[in-house]
């Protein structure tokens, strides 16, 4: 992924960062060990180190003795795991490690300063514990097949990326009131055949993309999302349809604010606003 941001793209395209690392990594090779120091070398002066597509299969234990580190960009390489050094980055404020092939990532809570995580395209099967100050995190691509409780412990999450995972349910005790500053939550390609009632208690939520999924209804709690204005569910169950979604309880209020953000999208001479509902058709 190219920025901080989550990838997340209401009008359907793949973010970025998949095509970069998906890229990268069929063509990288390891770089010399000279032009490895020197970046390492860098790193310590600037803050920032960037090794992406440099065809590591494990990270140079130099990386964690550079405790000024604010970025750390891991994307497209080979690693199989990452190191629990990395909890002694005390100044870490962005972690790329996109593209690779871990399964699990340590316990990240220990990084109080982080804000980004970019993890996608890689075989995690669990979320990952995350400091509470987390912003954004992109979990993309990987082999989780529930949503976890664990996730509400990063209650400063403003956009999450789950999508391209496995999800097929829930757990029951999620506490969706304690992700008090998710804005933007992408769920596309996934299995999911019913939404918990409970997100509706979600304040900030403005952005719910469910594409290509198993749904067959939305429930009225979730419309009733007080800030919800963007909602995406083509590809799902045919029983989802604009006639139904229209009957459902709640479904009047989102359409007010579903107006009020294409008004402003508008009056501002947004480009390429989509005015389907949902992306439903029937």
């Amino acid at each position: 992924m190219g920025n901080s941001k989550s990838s997340f793209d209401p009008k359907g395209k793949q973010g970025s960062s998949t095509k970069a690392s998906r890229s990268g990594k069929s063509s990288s090779k390891r770089v010399p060990k000279r032009v490895l120091d020197e970046k390492l070398a860098k790193a310590s002066k600037t803050g920032a180190l960037n090794l992406y597509s440099c065809g590591l299969r494990e990270a140079p234990d130099a990386i964690w003795r550079i405790l000024n580190i604010r970025t750390l960009d891991l994307s497209s390489n080979f690693l199989s795991t990452l190191s629990s050094s990395v909890q002694g980055l005390a100044k870490l404020k962005i972690l790329k490690v996109s593209g690779n092939d871990l399964e699990e990532l340590p316990d990240l809570s220990p990084l109080s300063s982080l804000r980004t995580l970019e993890a996608s395209d890689n075989k995690i099967v669990a979320f990952p514990s995350l400091p509470s100050a987390v912003q954004h995190a992109d979990l993309s691509g990987n082999r989780m097949f529930v949503f976890t409780s664990s996730i509400a412990a990063a209650a400063s999450l403003q956009t999450l990326n789950l999508s391209r995972n496995h999800i097929r349910s829930f757990q029951t005790d999620v506490p969706f009131a304690e992700l008090s500053h998710l804005g933007t939550l992408d769920l596309d390609d996934n299995a999911i055949a019913e939404l918990p009632p409970e997100m509706g208690v979600l304040p900030k939520l403005h952005a719910l993309t469910v594409r290509r999924n198993k749904l067959a209804a939305v429930p009225p709690q979730v419309l009733r999302a007080p800030r919800l204005s963007l909602l995406r569910l083509e590809g799902n169950s045919a029983e989802l349809t604009k006639a139904k979604l229209m009957r459902t309880d709640g479904a009047e209020e989102f359409m007010e604010r579903r107006k009020n953000r294409l008004d402003k999208g508008i009056a501002g001479n947004v480009m390429g606003i989509d005015t389907s509902l949902c992306g439903l058709k029937l």
